[in-house]
């Protein structure tokens, strides 16, 4: 579980886990790789026009779900600093999009790929829900090995060597398409 990988590799148990964005509060147990991925993320609401996120004054004043783990990022950042947004916390994306389906929440904040697998997972439909007409973060995302390794640089140093041959090489984008990355 995403939970578990993360507590392991924070202890050191495993060497690095992925994709995560740049926080304050991580940044201070991990070392980070080069970005290696973009995120962006989205304002998922439930279909109608009255549910229509067009703008940022669609987002303020709603209540939104990111499932706890997740950080905020972005526009969804900026409004919840300003008390403008505030945020529930399950477990799964599957529970935040089960919270929108019973308007428990306006919104869910997820990336597409994110938003399927969630939909999917919950047994939704996903063409009764939309997106927002605009982005609400775009994270680039990276690999995190923990401080406590006495070879974390060097972890690191060997990863980010790796994605520059990769990026060079052209398999990074057989990588994309493999597996399907929609961003």
């Amino acid at each position: 579980p995403w939970k578990r990988g993360y507590t392991l590799t924070q202890v050191g148990e495993y060497h690095g886990t992925f994709p995560y964005g740049w926080t304050v509060e991580r940044a201070e147990y991990f070392l980070y790789s080069d970005p290696f991925f973009p995120s962006i993320g989205y304002a998922w609401a439930r279909l109608g026009a009255k549910n229509k996120i067009a703008d940022e004054d669609d987002l303020r004043g709603a209540v939104f779900c990111n499932p706890r783990g997740y950080a905020d990022f972005g526009k969804i950042q900026e409004l919840v600093d300003q008390n403008l947004l505030r945020r529930q916390s399950p477990d799964t994306m599957q529970q935040c999009f089960r919270m929108l389906q019973l308007k428990r929440i306006d919104f869910v904040v997820a990336n597409s790929s994110d938003a399927m697998n969630g939909l999917s997972e919950a047994g939704l439909v996903p063409e009764e829900f939309q997106k927002s007409e605009f982005s609400v973060s775009n994270v680039p995302l990276h690999l995190i090995v923990s401080k406590e390794l006495v070879k974390a640089d060097e972890i690191i140093e060997a990863f980010n060597k790796g994605l520059k041959i990769l990026r060079e090489n052209g398999g990074y984008e057989v990588l994309k398409e493999e597996f399907d990355w929609l961003e």
